[in-house]
């Protein structure tokens, strides 16, 4: 019997750290407006490896991240285009283009974590999606993760990005989820895929201020700007 109290504690409080996450999520969306003059094409790569069911401070990362995809989403005028993509063993497309938000919640609440965390082919998914888009429009990829790739090493990758991506012009910005101090991605491989592209490259300690700042990047265009990036290399949040 007291097994079962105290498992309903625990979820309990894990639904009011959601809904408390929700709501500050709700009134970071009143202050950030996606602008309807940036016309671009955008490819949510996100990592859904074993490791991301996992707790660290501010709640339990694929939790958040499902509340702070949604809140985005949300937000995106029609003017614009995006596709989510999640990896882990092998790379999904999610959704593209979705309006509704209560198919957004449908889809991307069913998300769930698996596998390792192949990371070259998600990004070459992702490279493969956004040749096949308009001319007109900036295409961008926004990589969340929170550990190093397996399969194509580190060096495989960026020469794939250096030769590739940088060629189609199209910014990676790069999200690294993880403890201060104690976290499983690169920061150096991480940051040099963002800079690379002209992109951002975020440290997020802790989680739940994960929807602000990905809300940050698309509605910010001072994020974006190559002179922040050679200025400050990388944000920790």
């Amino acid at each position: 019997m007291n097994k079962i109290v105290k498992t309903n504690k625990s979820k309990s409080l894990k639904q009011k750290s959601i809904r408390s996450i929700s709501n500050k999520l709700q009134s970071v969306s009143l202050k950030h407006k996606i602008p309807a003059n940036i016309y671009e094409e955008v490819v949510f790569l996100l990592d859904v490896s074993a490791s991301m069911g996992e707790e660290m401070t501010g709640g339990m990362k694929l939790d958040i991240l499902k509340k702070a995809m949604i809140e985005v989403l949300t937000l995106y005028s029609k003017s614009s285009k995006f596709e989510v993509m999640s990896f882990s063993h092998s790379t999904n497309t999610l959704l593209k283009n979705m309006r509704s938000e209560n198919d957004l919640k449908e889809v991307i609440n069913n998300i769930q974590t698996i596998g390792a965390t192949y990371m070259g082919i998600a990004i070459k998914s992702a490279h493969d999606s956004l040749k096949r888009g308009s001319d007109k429009l900036k295409k961008r990829i926004v990589l969340v993760t929170d550990g190093e790739p397996n399969g194509d090493s580190p060096n495989m990758i960026l020469e794939y990005v250096g030769n590739q991506i940088v060629r189609d012009k199209i910014t990676i910005d790069c999200v690294g989820i993880g403890e201060k101090g104690g976290y499983s991605y690169d920061p150096d491989f991480l940051s040099k895929i963002a800079i690379m592209t002209g992109g951002m490259f975020l440290e997020v300690n802790d989680i739940s201020k994960l929807g602000e700042q990905l809300i940050s990047i698309s509605s910010d265009k001072k994020l974006l700007s190559n002179d922040n990036i050679k200025q400050t290399g990388c944000i920790i949040l």
